[in-house]
């Protein structure tokens, strides 16, 4: 009863930890890192003429498309408005709050389930789904090596080193990824290990050894050799497409802001950021992202107050914008939600009396 009691306050802390958190890296560690003041950023970005906002937007959207891509070829039968809407509603919660990633997959699952999709239709989606964008991000400072190193960006020796050390860990999680997939004796090899890592630490923390790790690690390899098998093309070509996309818009804001590099080079910079954002200390890395994207560009012979401007002008475009659209996309599934759902159950039922209609022995 104490732990139920305990809960809510434990998790108003964790909210108000991280939302103080997110305030100090944005308010203080982005002008440090640029080693100016907010004035100053704000000064810039009133610089910004109003037209290139709605062409932003544009650009933004297209990716989002590309993205639903990848979402739709998870999901058979999902169509592409659907798509757009289920992934922007995920993004804006994602964004939105501190650790929203669980509750953004609720928010899927829930509007995927009233769209008469199956429970395991939907877990598989998700599976397969983090598993591509999860290795696409990982491929990303091995493409930034490469296109520093051909394109001979000017940038410092050291931050050639942390690419170089980013791409050999993103080859050996690949290495290892692509393993698990295509054999099985490596699957339950990883199986084993996981297992041991695990049930270490659950008896430190005295808590009862988990079961079968090995039996769920074979069964997500079944499950992804299946859905990748038939949809694996589509899925990377959305998810790809997508950083892509962003990756240009990028490059559109830096030219904005008189940021004179080649696109190599901003993808560069695109990159870092990207894996910046993969560390869920604050909401869509908030402050985190856009201090290793300004440390880059200045890297690379940018202006400081320029670079941070680019890196928060792009973080309003790519993630805060995504959060009034989602919004609206969530209150019209919302209002839609119970007619929906009855349809769902209506297509159900009537393809259920088709099958028992079709089965049973005066059908013929």
């Amino acid at each position: 009863m104490s732990a139920l009691k305990t809960w809510p306050w434990a998790k108003i802390g964790q909210s108000v930890f991280s939302l103080a958190l997110t305030v100090g890296c944005v308010g203080w560690l982005i002008p440090y890192v640029a080693q100016t003041t907010w004035h100053g950023i704000f000064y810039r970005l009133g610089q910004v003429p109003s037209w290139t906002l709605p062409l932003f937007v544009t650009v933004m959207l297209c990716g989002l498309i590309m993205n639903a891509i990848c979402l739709g070829a998870s999901v058979p039968g999902l169509t592409r408005s659907r798509a757009i809407r289920v992934d922007l509603a995920g993004s804006a919660i994602a964004n939105a709050i501190p650790l929203g990633g669980a509750v953004a997959v609720g928010m899927t699952y829930g509007m995927l389930r009233s769209f008469g999709f199956s429970r395991a239709a939907i877990g598989n989606s998700v599976l397969t789904t983090s598993v591509v964008n999860f290795s696409t991000k990982l491929m990303l400072p091995i493409l930034a090596f490469g296109v520093v190193t051909v394109a001979h960006v000017p940038v410092h020796q050291q931050f050639k080193q942390f690419v170089a050390i980013g791409s050999a860990a993103a080859v050996v999680l690949l290495g290892l990824f692509a393993g698990i997939v295509a054999s099985r004796r490596v699957a339950h090899g990883v199986g084993m290990v996981v297992g041991s890592l695990v049930n270490g630490v659950r008896r430190v923390l005295r808590k009862a050894p988990a079961d079968s790790i090995e039996e769920r690690i074979q069964e997500f390899r079944l499950n992804l050799v299946h859905l990748i098998s038939n949809s694996w093309g589509r899925m990377y070509y959305g998810s790809f497409g997508m950083l892509f996309v962003q990756s240009v818009l990028f490059w559109m804001v830096c030219t904005t802001l008189h940021i004179n590099l080649t696109w190599p080079a901003t993808f560069a910079a695109f990159a870092i950021g990207r894996l910046a954002a993969s560390v869920p200390i604050t909401p869509a890395g908030a402050g985190v992202t856009e201090s290793a994207v300004i440390a880059t560009l200045v890297s690379m012979g940018a202006m400081h107050t320029n670079a941070a401007a680019a890196a928060v002008l792009y973080s309003l475009v790519a993630v805060l914008m995504e959060i009034p659209f989602g919004a609206i996309c969530i209150g019209e599934w919302l209002l839609r939600r119970g007619r929906l759902v009855a349809d769902a159950k209506a297509r159900v039922e009537a393809a259920t009396a088709r099958a028992e209609q079709l089965g049973s022995p005066g059908a013929a």
